[in-house]
């Protein structure tokens, strides 16, 4: 019911479908708030992912996963540790699509138009993704949200909610008090 309105909260990916689902529920939401998404028209350069092969033994499958966190998730390689891993693997094993072609496009810088309830972001200062700058980054979420809420978690890459996970929720439950 739209008396409830809760926030909705997006990650990377999740960036795109909550994006369609903020659109899609309107006023029904109180805000939305992305953190890390791309589809914003930066195109950041990335080093290649190693891929899983099917000859590779567990610890080599493991080492896989490990790097790519280093690549793009954790800003911190000693920040990396085995849930991290198991999270990451378990999270490849059950995509069902490529979304990195997905985040090559401008679908979110585009689409942010026909978001009608606030707009906040929150992004790790050493995102990867966030290139030229995390400013860059909030100067195209601005452009269709003038009065967007911006907050920055200090020393952490992509995946900062789960880096510095304290620091995350506290300028989440700051974004969320601030939108109140």
């Amino acid at each position: 019911p739209a008396a409830r309105r809760p926030h909705l909260v997006s990650f990377s990916f999740g960036g795109h479908v909550g994006m369609f689902a903020a659109i899609a529920l309107g006023q029904h939401l109180a805000s939305f708030t992305v953190s890390g998404c791309s589809a914003l028209g930066l195109h950041p350069k990335l080093e290649a992912f190693p891929k899983e092969h099917s000859s590779m033994d567990a610890a080599a499958r493991r080492e896989v996963h490990r790097r790519v966190l280093e690549i793009l998730m954790i800003s911190q390689p000693a920040r990396i540790d085995d849930l991290a891993i198991e999270i990451q693997a378990a999270n490849v094993a059950n995509a069902r699509f490529r979304s990195r072609e997905f985040a090559r496009t401008t679908v979110i810088r585009d689409r942010l138009a026909d978001v009608t309830v606030p707009l906040a972001a929150i992004w790790g200062a050493r995102d990867v993704l966030a290139k030229p700058s995390v400013d860059a980054v909030f100067d195209v979420l601005r452009m269709h949200h003038p009065a967007l809420i911006t907050r920055v978690v200090p020393d952490a890459g992509h995946w900062s909610m789960y880096e510095q996970a304290d620091a995350f929720t506290a300028a989440l439950l700051d974004v969320l008090a601030e939108r109140a």
